[in-house]
């Protein structure tokens, strides 16, 4: 708000990491994954009862083993439906992992050319934080519009709670022509010659329509759209760790190999 500090971006204590995972038409979105700080949130009434799946750690980070865990229940999730899915990942080190699944196959995408052919990286994200930050925008200019002049801080907070529902909405907002143009700009399927590529503005130009009505002239409305993306999400894993993760798994596969060469013998 006008004159007030703002302390958020990387010197934000307050974050929540957040997994998408969708397929190919945007007909099958996965729920989605928080990872937050309180193991047990007072703001979360019932965590049955939350339309997503939560866990927590110090940093609000995606490790190896939340991602493990994840990769699991959606491998009994396939498993279940009688599907086989190939699961797109990025070369993010909470993501090299290498659980026992049956029904999913993972493709870890080479480090320089993430960026050109992530579909969730050519705008299915970037249209999920723009409809979940307009509801946000709408949320403050609600709670404002009772005494805009000496607003009350407690109706200005957004809780985890809030925030949840809030990115659940978000998420089903997201247009399943979004969707399939993000995977069609990534090259996974074909484009038939007939059909026609455009991009989903419609989503950022509301957003920007209730920033301005925000008026909040202490933050660039292009640093309000990018302030998470200078905040780690994931840990960091040193070249010491890898060498050892690299090492185990070769001691796994040799040892495999020399028992399937007893058995044979």
């Amino acid at each position: 708000m006008k004159n007030e500090t703002c302390a958020g971006g990387k010197h934000s204590k307050v974050r929540v990491t957040v997994l998408l995972c969708c397929n190919m038409d945007g007909s099958d979105r996965q729920r989605l994954f928080f990872i937050g700080k309180s193991a047990k949130p007072r703001c979360f009434r019932d965590l049955y009862t939350v339309p997503v799946r939560y866990r927590s750690n110090t940093k609000a980070w995606m490790t190896k083993a939340l991602f493990a865990e994840w990769l699991v229940e959606l491998d009994q999730q396939m498993a279940a439906k009688g599907r086989k899915i190939l699961l797109l990942l990025d070369n993010c080190s909470a993501h090299c992992v290498n659980p026992r699944l049956t029904s999913v196959e993972l493709l870890h995408l080479p480090p320089n050319i993430t960026a050109k052919v992530q579909p969730l990286d050519m705008g299915i994200i970037a249209n999920f934080k723009v409809c979940y930050k307009r509801r946000v925008i709408e949320r403050l200019l609600l709670n404002l519009e009772p005494n805009p002049a000496t607003p009350d801080p407690q109706r200005l907070r957004i809780s985890l709670a809030m925030a949840v529902q809030m990115m659940y909405c978000a998420w089903n907002e997201v247009k399943q022509t979004t969707i399939r143009n993000c995977f069609v700009k990534a090259g996974v399927f074909a484009l038939d010659e007939n059909t026609t590529i455009r991009d989903d503005n419609n989503a950022t130009e509301e957003l920007q329509a209730a920033w301005d009505r925000l008026d909040a002239t202490d933050v660039d409305f292009q640093d309000f759209l990018s302030a998470e993306d200078r905040v780690v999400s994931h840990e960091e894993v040193s070249d010491e760790q890898l060498v050892r993760e690299v090492r185990v798994e070769l001691r796994r596969r040799t040892s495999k190999c020399a028992a399937r060469d007893g058995r044979h013998s």
